[in-house]
């Protein structure tokens, strides 16, 4: 290898300028045919790849093996040289070497999630061409354990995928069962089960029914301890018994469903939910019917407040938070950023999306769980599974203060029902309690439970009005710390509050043009 081959694999910028400026070959290739440009790709680089091609490095070399460009990407992994030499050099991305492999195949063997999803988006890749060997890439994506990948491709090309034979006369099961590793058995389960499927054209879809098992399981779980402890005459010890359980079975979830597919585990969101819905049948239901003659403002508090509580709960969860659909806009306001800004050095590599193929900027940011792109994101709530971000921030941090008044208000119109059963001998003893406990196991609960949840409520109405009053958001804090030694005057804390909840902030509700 040459100094610039050596320098290119360093990753080394300035010195590798220094060189081409004098006079190195920026063509020269080692024995196995490889240029610097071919190294550049492989890093990934798009400030190289671009230096490289303005000094000459010539775009279409081979190396022995006939691996393009696109190849060399392939192998490090990188969507962001992918991107760059597509669009801006309409590079093709499914060329094939000598032994019939294109990027994708590539891309399977180092099982490259990003690259993955890269190729195989709108189309870009052939998913069912296979290699000189008949391996398509679901046969490489089996012999590597790739489990996401072989799923990915499931969903993309259904399972008649399953039934191809390579040369060797082996389907991508063969090759799982063959190996004896941890991620090759736990591909097992799925891909045996596909694999036999009647259908071979069909595709699949998902963890669908799990999904909704998940979202309606403390509902339903709850509801059936209560009905089944109301058959017993100590209601709260049996009713107890069943909370910890429950309380024990959600402990255990993940924030993904255990599936291969790793869907957002709504399970929290249905714990949120089950609350929320339970505490109002338990308030209109029992606790209303039986005081709203003595305490009739009470009562009209609760029918205003509830449809409001449950109108901005559904809109939280329906509404678009800000989702990002193209790249910033310049400072110009017209032409956006792409991949070009970021070879020039303008911008820097990190602000490229790899998922949503965009540039963002500023405190836009791409979430995992939503798998999408949004503007000033603050944190992505698990209890709504939604993220919380320009355009429904404003509308959280109300929601949470109408969260804590519905629980203040719920837990005196308790203490009002309990003293409407016991009359004028109602004191907060521990026989009348013991007997509230036994008695009244669905009311004893929610009680306890937006007591408990109250406390809640309030730390993260005074954490979220105390980030607002700062000017930050939630992950700021969280990854950067930005509240450390910061005092901002209270002029300053109340035009940002203002500003926020009067839509003039930077992230109060109105989504900006991006």
């Amino acid at each position: 290898m040459t100094p610039l081959h050596h320098i290119i694999l360093k990753g080394d910028m300035d010195l590798m300028v220094l060189l081409l400026q004098h006079g190195a070959n920026v063509n020269c290739s080692n024995a196995a045919g490889e240029t610097p440009l071919h190294f550049a790709c492989r890093r990934g680089n798009p400030v190289m790849i671009k230096t490289l091609i303005e000094h000459g490095a010539d775009m279409d070399a081979l190396d022995l093996s006939g691996k393009n460009l696109m190849h060399f990407i392939a192998q490090g992994g990188s969507v962001l040289a992918f991107a760059y030499m597509h669009e801006v050099y309409n590079f093709p991305l499914d060329g094939a070497d000598l032994n019939q492999q294109t990027p994708l195949h590539i891309v399977c063997f180092h099982g490259n999630m990003e690259a993955f999803r890269y190729l195989t988006k709108i189309g870009r890749s052939d998913i069912h061409r296979a290699d000189i060997q008949g391996n398509t890439p679901m046969h490489i994506c089996a012999q590597r354990g790739q489990s996401l990948l072989c799923w990915d491709l499931l969903t993309k090309g259904g399972c008649k995928m399953l039934h191809v034979v390579n040369r060797a006369g082996f389907i991508p099961l063969d090759l799982i069962l063959k190996e004896n590793n941890i991620r090759h058995k736990n591909m097992i389960g799925y891909m045996t089960y596909y694999t036999k499927k009647g259908d071979r054209n069909s595709i699949p879809k998902g963890p669908t029914l799990a999904w909704y098992w998940h979202l309606a399981m403390p509902s339903v779980l709850y509801a059936i301890i209560i009905a089944i402890a109301t058959q017993f005459s100590n209601q709260g010890l049996v009713a107890t018994v069943g909370m910890v359980m429950l309380l024990v079975t959600l402990y255990q979830h993940g924030h993904r469903i255990n599936h291969v597919a790793r869907w957002p585990n709504p399970i929290f969101m249905g714990t949120f939910g089950a609350g929320l819905y339970h505490t109002l049948v338990c308030c209109f239901g029992v606790i209303l019917p039986r005081i709203y003659m003595d305490h009739t403002i009470l009562t009209l508090m609760a029918l205003l407040l509830a449809p409001v509580l449950v109108w901005s709960h559904y809109t939280l969860i329906t509404r678009d938070p800000g989702i990002l659909r193209q790249s910033s806009l310049k400072p110009n306001g017209i032409d956006q950023y792409s991949v070009i800004d970021i070879a020039s050095g303008e911008i820097a590599p990190g602000d490229y999306c790899f998922d949503c193929e965009i540039v963002q900027t500023g405190r836009s940011k791409h979430c995992k769980l939503c798998e999408v792109c949004v503007a000033d994101m603050d944190h992505h709530c698990l209890f709504l599974n939604k993220c919380i971000a320009k355009t429904n921030h404003r509308l959280f941090v109300l929601f949470v203060a109408a969260c804590v008044t519905c629980m203040l208000l719920f837990i005196f119109s308790t203490h009002c029902y309990i003293t409407a059963i016991f009359t004028n001998t109602f004191q907060y003893d521990l026989p009348t309690l013991t007997l509230i406990f036994k008695n009244h196991a669905w009311v004893f609960s929610v009680f306890l439970c937006n007591i408990l949840s109250i406390i809640w409520g309030v730390n993260l109405l005074k954490f979220q009005l105390g980030l607002i009053a700062r000017g930050h958001l939630t992950r700021e804090v969280l990854t950067k710390g930005y509240l450390k030694n910061e005092s901002p005057r209270t002029a300053e804390r109340l035009r940002h509050l203002t500003d926020f909840f009067f839509g003039r902030g930077p992230h109060s509700g109105a989504l900006h043009r991006v």
